[in-house]
């Protein structure tokens, strides 16, 4: 039984007229006429008397009607229950950096938003995070690159300014594009072996069979920055983790010559899993995140990309 026809029904009782409930509904009289026959076939009965030009509704129609709204009254309720963000929890599973630059407001704006749902936040390996969310133990996962993922749908894609940088003393700083033999007799500060954002400089390296002079590398974004900040070393991090200090003045940016690097992130779900209105809710967040003007001097932290899907 469709709820279409059932609406159709509804309309026409209460306006008395096939032509006037399809003026309304946006019908032809001959679409109208057609799903009340659909209607009348599978209920069995006869739930109109059509005299002349005047119509009234049968017995078993009138008996009908007050049936009828309470299954459209319950549909509608249906789908306000699964549009809105009702009593959701969303799991969001996160690389820390990401995590820590984009999460603490976000999560503020969430729960203005949807006061009646829940929100927990995991970090973990790129690795550990996409095995949570195969195994739906996490509904969204945000973690950088572009790469094709098997049985995952991509929501939103961000681009991230990223650059090497200095302390604002360095001989780096300033001096327009830095050759890459110049670089190399700088000690290099750097995350751990595996960060996708490290990972990047060391193909450029790998390409030019050049090696940095690694005097650092630690798991702590606040400890490489404190190390290049005391002019140990030059790094290689986003500008959503070195943008307010550039700003400050206490870190330089520069650039290596021969040297584009791209960091992308992508929020990202199981492509068999249902988008609640909590989960939906948290991408259109982040996604206005990346759009609200950045204050005078600091450089964007995130730039909304080409996502597969817009909520």
């Amino acid at each position: 039984m469709e709820l279409r026809n059932l609406n159709t029904f509804v309309k026409i009782a209460e306006l008395g007229s096939f032509s006037a409930a399809a003026q309304e509904l946006g019908y032809t009289q001959s679409t109208v006429t057609m799903q009340i026959k659909n209607l009348e076939e599978e209920l069995g009965v006869q739930l109109f008397d059509r005299i002349g030009r005047s119509i009234r509704l049968t017995d078993a129609g009138s008996a009908a009607l007050g049936r009828a709204r309470e299954v459209l009254h319950s549909a509608s309720r249906l789908r306000e229950d699964l549009a809105g963000a009702g009593s959701a929890q969303v799991r969001v599973g996160v690389y820390e950096s990401l995590c820590g630059a984009f999460l603490p407001g976000l999560i503020q704006q969430f729960a203005r938003q949807n006061p009646s749902a829940g929100l927990s936040v995991v970090t973990a390996s790129k690795a550990e995070l996409e095995r949570l969310l195969l195994a739906d133990q996490i509904d969204l996962l945000w973690i950088y690159g572009r790469e094709k993922r098997e049985n995952m749908l991509v929501l939103e894609e961000f681009e991230h300014p990223i650059s090497p940088v200095c302390c604002s003393s360095s001989p780096l700083a300033g001096t327009g594009p830095v050759p890459l033999g110049e670089l190399l007799r700088h000690r290099a500060i750097f995350t751990e072996q595996g960060c996708p954002y490290r990972r990047q400089m060391e193909r450029f390296l790998e390409e030019r069979e050049a090696q940095a002079d690694v005097f650092l590398e630690a798991s702590s974004t606040d400890v490489v920055l404190k190390f290049i900040r005391a002019g140990l070393g030059f790094g290689f991090l986003p500008q959503f983790l070195t943008g307010e200090e550039i700003a400050q003045g206490e870190l330089a940016a520069f650039e290596v010559e021969g040297f584009s690097p791209r960091l992308y992130s992508r929020i990202l779900c199981h492509r068999d899993k249902w988008l609640t209105g909590a989960m939906r809710s948290f991408c259109q967040l982040a996604r206005r995140l990346g759009q609200q003007p950045q204050p005078e001097g600091v450089p964007p932290g995130i730039l909304p990309g080409d996502g597969a899907y817009t909520p």
